[in-house]
């Protein structure tokens, strides 16, 4: 009878210590959910830009070797057979330029004049005075390459080919007698010094 008494105790007290231990399982703190650590978190400056690569910055043009460009450009645009007989030379205003990380639009005012000398005299063959636009690429290297030499047609249409080209801000400025004097008065001094005259 002893026994059976024991017996019955042991079982109740392991019920009862069952019992409490599922109350503690089941009323504990909840386990940690997955917190991700600061090195999972992504900062914006990770976050890739959904815009694109980002522009580089204008590179820096070499002015001298840009000017230098220019004038051959110019020079090239007007040779013709008869310019190996004359003294070929130009004087360009720059009136506005727009340059970007690959690109030139160069805004100008072209004086081109062609001069021969005879009997010690200075004389005048040849020439144009106008306004134009050269835009060139800029490779990586700071190079440039032509890619469009562009002047308005004569007649009716000049004035519109203007406007169309030039920005309504700087338009004024495409008028060649604004610059006739001080344009003349450089390629004459170019023209003399090819010469020897004074």
């Amino acid at each position: 009878m002893k026994g059976k008494k024991a017996s019955f105790w042991i079982i109740g007290i392991a019920v009862i210590i069952c019992i409490i231990g599922c109350v503690f399982l089941l009323t504990g703190p909840k386990a940690e959910e997955n917190v991700p650590n600061s090195e999972d978190i992504k900062t914006e400056e990770d976050v890739p830009n959904n815009e694109g690569t980002k522009t580089e910055a204008p590179a820096q043009i070499d002015e001298e070797k840009l000017e230098s460009y220019v004038s051959d450009l110019i020079l090239a645009h007007y040779k013709t057979e008869d310019t190996q007989n004359y003294f070929p030379c130009e004087n360009h205003v720059v009136i506005d330029r727009q340059v970007t990380a690959d690109k030139a639009v160069l805004y100008l005012m072209v004086l081109y004049q062609e001069y021969e000398c005879v009997d010690g005299a200075l004389s005048n063959v040849a020439g144009s005075h106008i306004p134009t636009v050269i835009t060139l690429n800029i490779d990586a290297k700071g190079g440039f390459s032509l890619k469009e030499y562009w002047e308005p047609s004569d007649g009716a249409s000049y004035m519109s080919d203007i406007e169309s080209k030039f920005p309504e801000a700087i338009r004024d400025k495409a008028d060649t007698q604004l610059y006739t004097d001080e344009q003349m008065h450089d390629c004459v001094r170019q023209a003399k010094d090819h010469f020897n005259l004074q």
